[in-house]
């Protein structure tokens, strides 16, 4: 009888602690941690400033480029983006100096002129000596080409912000040389 009574004086022990034991709703809360670090500025403008507009960068092997003009096909340049888009284009020979195109003859780094005729889904680059004669460049003369395609509004005014500036407003109000490709990659993050 002992042992019976021992026995169901420990079941009702165990009852009684299973029944009251601390649920998640008992007890102050703790102590709340550090605040984060603060993240990266959002892409889509709800956290970081509000963004002119979708940006595309284009690399192409130049490399095998030759003859007096060169044709390139960038099926992104589309009537959208030469009404209302914003186009910069770069080249080097050597992979690290960036040269904004078109450029004149003896520029920074080139002695010869390029000029760049854009048409829908195409970009002709021409290739001219110091009279404006064409000229014919050698593979291997030039190394990449880097083409950043800015899409801007369909409002009917050049590439729009948020502001109402241009794009290339924008980036000279604050302080950005587009002809400076590493000041255009900072700004807008590029690879």
């Amino acid at each position: 009888m002992k042992r019976l009574q021992k026995t169901l004086m420990y079941l009702f022990i165990a009852t009684a602690v299973a029944f009251t034991s601390c649920s998640p709703e008992d007890g102050a809360d703790g102590m709340d941690g550090a605040p984060g670090e603060q993240g990266i500025a959002g892409q889509d403008g709800q956290n970081g400033e509000d963004g002119a507009a979708n940006i595309t960068s284009l690399l192409f092997d130049a490399s095998s480029f030759s003859g007096d003009f060169t044709d390139i096909t960038i099926p992104e340049l589309t009537s959208e983006m030469l009404s209302n888009g914003a186009i910069l284009s770069y080249l080097t020979d050597d992979g690290s100096n960036w040269v904004a195109i078109p450029t004149p003859y003896d520029s920074y780094q080139f002695d010869f002129a390029v000029q760049v005729v854009y048409s829908e889904q195409f970009m002709t680059l021409d290739y001219t000596d110091e009279t404006g004669a064409a000229l014919n460049i050698l593979e291997g003369d030039l190394l990449e080409l880097r083409v950043v395609l800015i899409e801007g509004s369909n409002s009917g005014r050049s590439v729009m912000n948020n502001a109402g500036e241009s794009v290339l407003a924008e980036l000279k109000k604050k302080g950005i040389d587009v002809n400076n490709y590493g000041e255009v990659a900072a700004y807008l993050n590029l690879d």
